[in-house]
């Protein structure tokens, strides 16, 4: 295989939008502190795979630590972003700050090598996730913590819906309901 070859092929899985990989090799027990923060074409990829308007930005002060066996990388932290998508009511821009807190334990064992019975009575979100590679990737950490804050259906404050604009009929107030229902005869 030549040179032009290895260039044109496609990897399996693609580069994520925000890589900060660290190596697990540069771990230590003690605390290891990084700032993540991605520059304007990360945060234009990222708006895209988010599928909102526009990432103003997106950072984060997040550490990893190698537990004392080897076996395990901690990394927590915080990461903050603010991100543009339109009102489902009026389709204006609506601007949300996301702020997310990040706990997360991985394992540098294959899954292969866990025990066949797992003890559950563990907190569920402390549970190890394998590590791919001899690497872990702090930027796509920030990025999939920041994807879970996105609003599903941003709303400006503003926003009234207003049903006879799309040709509906006003919904009926459930207590004029029940007022008419006090005036109808027994």
């Amino acid at each position: 295989m030549d040179n032009d070859q290895i260039n044109n092929i496609t990897p399996l899985f693609p580069l994520p939008e925000l890589s900060r990989a660290v190596p697990i090799a540069a771990l230590s027990n003690t605390m290891s502190h990084f700032s993540v923060e991605g520059n304007e074409a990360e945060c234009l990829a990222l708006a895209t795979r988010f599928d909102v308007t526009k990432l103003v930005f997106i950072k984060g002060m997040l550490t990893a630590r190698l537990s004392s066996d080897k076996k395990r990388v901690f990394v927590g932290g915080q990461v903050a972003a603010r991100v543009v998508q339109p009102c489902v009511v009026t389709m204006e821009p609506v601007e949300t700050r996301i702020e997310e807190n990040i706990e997360l334990v991985f394992s540098c064992e294959p899954p292969e090598k866990w025990p066949d019975e797992l003890d559950l009575s563990e907190a569920e979100e402390n549970f190890p996730e394998p590590i791919q590679g001899d690497k872990i990737d702090l930027g796509e950490i920030a990025a999939q913590a920041i994807s879970l804050g996105i609003p599903d259906y941003p709303r400006s404050s503003e926003a009234v819906f207003n049903p006879e604009a799309f040709g509906l009929d006003a919904p009926e107030s459930p207590f004029i309901k029940l007022k008419n229902l006090k005036k109808m005869p027994e």
